[in-house]
């Protein structure tokens, strides 16, 4: 847990701190288009988690049989996805010389980017987490070095430049994956281990999308009710608390794999859930206190002018953190135990009500009734995991043990 926590914030502050280096050295209009190149790929990561990486942590034993076939499924994945970013840039080279450019370098590097994200949920599945860790301390190092070489050196940085930086520190910490795991042969680059997960990762697909759609939406509707002002109020408090959110998400990867690979009952299973949710719960009171002592210049340091539209939302924004703490190990385990098609129902019907809730808040009391609503939905959605679990817990304890042969 300890080790995946740290490699998700070197994720998280290695995107971070991507976009504002290359938001202080590109113009506005370029700084634009970078960062819809990064958008385009945090959506083929997130489709790829969906598909290949997610389902692996719910078979980790496959990662200790034939880490071979699960990364050659990655590496064909990925091709799909570069062959697709490589046809739109050819498409906007024309009209759009910048976009049609970035997109064909983003395309050469994709499927190194990828098995870079998908290496790190191998090495969870085989409990060797340090692997991820130096991962992203790679890309992290090599990227600060270079974009630093570069700077002191004096010379301008454009737009493709910036690109190049970021995506081929990125493609050479992939390549890592490859010493990491050197049992992959190129007859193993193929489809088969999704086909054979198929019916788990079309639903896994299916229920991430919806939930980042959500967000999407809901934004939208904030800014037609209520204002862009209240949409960056709330984007910003969100940020604020990203740090609690990503402890939350690296316990739960860590769950999953450990109540697939353990199948724990009883008494063991509920030790994992009382270990996560003491730790998510203490990481959003720490972050969350840490935000109310926040010095108001350090604030603006950060946030600048939309800092005081977000500061006198921590409160609401916290009690969302701690109400999503408190149901760690309930999804996370209904996941393990490979019950997928309950989670997208659960997920679609809390994205709905997350959207509506949204918006009532947005109409009664702008960014402040949208954050507070939050807190309610999260609470119902809580409720709901914990009401499934609850409900599915004594068929699980009940049942026979599937013994795994040995690796």
């Amino acid at each position: 847990m300890g080790l995946i926590t740290v490699d998700q914030a070197l994720s998280g502050g290695s995107n971070l701190l991507t976009i504002l280096l290359v938001a202080h050295v590109l113009s506005p209009e370029d700084f634009g288009l970078f960062t819809i190149f990064f958008l385009i790929y945090s959506l083929a990561t997130t489709g790829l988690r969906s598909l290949v990486s997610g389902p692996l942590l719910v078979h980790p034993h496959e990662a200790d049989r034939a880490p071979g076939e699960v990364i050659g499924t990655g590496v064909a994945v990925s091709l799909l996805m570069a062959a697709v970013c490589f046809v739109a840039g050819l498409a906007l080279a024309g009209p759009s010389p910048s976009l049609g450019r970035g997109l064909l370098i983003l395309a050469v590097l994709l499927p190194l980017l990828l098995v870079q994200d998908l290496g790190r949920f191998v090495s969870w599945a085989v409990r060797r987490p340090g692997r991820s860790v130096w991962l992203d301390a790679t890309w992290l190092v090599v990227e600060v070095a270079a974009f630093a070489a570069i700077l002191l050196s004096g010379r301008h940085l454009d737009l493709i430049g910036c690109i190049l930086v970021w995506a081929g520190s990125g493609a050479l910490s992939g390549l890592l994956v490859f010493t990491q795991y050197p049992a992959l042969k190129l007859r193993e680059v193929n489809l088969r281990w999704l086909r054979g997960h198929w019916d788990f990762s079309w639903k896994y697909l299916v229920s991430t999308f919806v939930t980042q759609g959500a967000v999407l939406v809901g934004a939208a509707m904030i800014a037609a009710i209520s204002s862009a002002a209240a949409v960056a109020a709330v984007r910003a408090v969100t940020l604020l608390t990203r740090p609690g959110a990503a402890v939350k998400n690296a316990i739960g990867q860590s769950l999953v794999t450990d109540v697939a690979r353990e199948d724990p009952r009883g008494s063991d299973l509920w030790r994992h859930v009382r270990r996560g949710i003491a730790i998510t719960t203490l990481a959003a009171i720490v972050n969350t206190g840490a935000l109310l002592l926040l010095d108001d210049r350090v604030g603006r340091l950060i946030l600048g002018k939309t800092w005081p539209l977000a500061a006198v939302l921590v409160v609401p924004a916290g009690l969302q953190l701690l109400a999503d703490a408190l149901a760690t190990g309930t999804r996370e385990t209904i996941i393990a135990r490979k019950e997928i098609g309950l989670v997208v129902w659960i997920d679609v019907g809390g994205s709905v009500l997350w959207v509506l809730a949204s918006g009532i808040g947005a109409a009664v009391a702008g960014a402040p009734g949208v954050v507070w609503a939050g807190v309610v939905a999260e609470t119902i959605r809580a409720a709901l995991w914990w009401a499934f679990f609850l409900r599915r817990l004594p068929r699980w304890n009940a049942a026979t043990r599937v013994s795994v042969p040995a690796a």
